[in-house]
């Protein structure tokens, strides 16, 4: 390892120790705040004077820090739910493994749930997870299990969400807004996919080139051009919501309680949801057959190129681009041989990732190189030699 390698080391060190150090600061205002409410207690003090002892504990710790009370009442919040339910999360968050970031995006997955043994299991299954991938994937990953954990509740959440929904506006500089819209994430997903689509034709013109806008700076365009009636505006067609629902072989009976996931694996949909889309003609389903552990059975084509049906399935199991760190829609990525078919690699499910062309172009330059385990599990080994 040479000087410049050894300082990728010193970069994980100061973060563990960032990670310890949130933990610890954490930990230590639940304490404080606990121990004023048990003081209050003690002292005879009524239910509402506990209350107010804790929220005022809150005030303390926000002077003494220079922070918002918000701010200090969500840590606080976050430190109780990872003392009281999730042990293991917690353990990996106070020994730097786990940032804070994620430890509070576990936290809050687990206040959705009702029952303990609910939460024992996100409490096992979270940290290896959340320790090699991103918060991005890991609140998709979370999203789904809260909905396979238990899906009684996921449509109650569902509904209630969906009172919240409304438009509102934020003025910035520059004479610019920005629109925001809280609505059914399914009429999001087709909004983008649609928006998207005619962005790409758009941007064209009568030649052949691009007009010069870049693909968000079109969408904003179209978007506007819609909501104000103008005569150049791109029209927008109505879309069809694509669902894959991935189902043990062992399990096939129980279809009705199994959730599906949005094509691109961002959302997680309740059986209720499922069924309800069902009854929609612009619904598309795609189910996939797996094993025990979740990987396609066997599917080998002769050709170079894979099938539709296979390529599909791909993209439903993906999600996104197969690098650790990147989140890239594998319906837009390159369907890449992990050993290459030029030197006898199978066009097969096990052999077959979704690379952007990003990290397409790493792993075919050379700059990265990656391995498949027959469990499905990729080794990616990094310039500096880390695997």
């Amino acid at each position: 390892m040479d000087a410049t390698d050894a300082l990728l080391d010193t970069v994980a060190h100061a973060a563990r120790a960032e990670n310890i150090a949130t933990a610890r600061t954490s930990a230590a205002m639940l304490q404080f705040v606990r121990a004023r409410r048990e003081d209050a207690a003690a002292a005879g003090e009524s239910r509402a004077g506990v209350e107010d002892a804790g929220q005022l504990a809150c005030d303390e710790i926000a002077v003494a820090l220079e922070m918002s009370t918000n701010a200090v009442q969500s840590r606080v919040y976050v430190a109780g739910l990872l003392a009281d339910h999730l042990p293991t999360v917690a353990a990996a968050h106070a020994d730097g493994r786990l940032c804070g970031y994620r430890a509070r995006l576990i936290a809050h997955a687990s206040a959705d749930l009702h029952h303990e043994t609910s939460r024992a299991t996100l409490d096992e299954r979270a940290t290896p997870y959340a320790v090699t991938h991103t918060p991005t994937q890991l609140r998709q990953w979370l999203r789904r299990l809260i909905v396979r954990l238990e899906p009684e509740h996921a449509a109650k959440r569902r509904r209630d969400a969906h009172e919240q929904r409304g438009v509102w506006f934020t003025y910035g500089e520059d004479a610019t807004a920005t629109l925001h819209a809280l609505m059914p994430a399914t009429d999001a997903l087709l909004i983008e996919r649609e928006l998207s689509m005619a962005a790409r034709g758009a941007r064209l013109t009568s030649n052949g080139q691009s007009d010069g806008r870049t693909l968000d700076q079109t969408r904003a365009d179209i978007l506007v051009g819609r909501l104000l009636g103008r005569d150049d505006a791109v029209p927008i067609t109505r879309g069809a919501f694509h669902i894959g629902i991935t189902v043990g072989a062992e399990t096939l009976l129980g279809l009705d309680h199994t959730p599906g996931t949005s094509v691109d694996g961002r959302l997680a949909l309740d059986p209720l949801l499922v069924r309800e889309l069902a009854t929609s003609d612009n619904t598309l389903f795609s189910r996939l057959l797996t094993d025990p552990l979740g990987g396609i059975l066997d599917a080998t084509e002769l050709g170079r190129f894979p099938t539709a049906q296979l390529e599909r399935a791909l993209v439903l199991t993906d999600g996104v681009c197969a690098f650790p760190t990147c989140n890239a829609s594998a319906a837009n990525a390159d369907t890449d041989h992990v050993v290459p078919h030029s030197r006898g690699g199978p066009t097969r499910a096990d052999n077959l990732i979704h690379l952007c062309r990003r990290h397409h172009g790493y792993k075919t330059r050379g700059r990265l190189t990656t391995a498949l385990d027959p469990d499905g599990t990729h080794h990616w080994r990094m310039p500096t030699g880390t695997r």
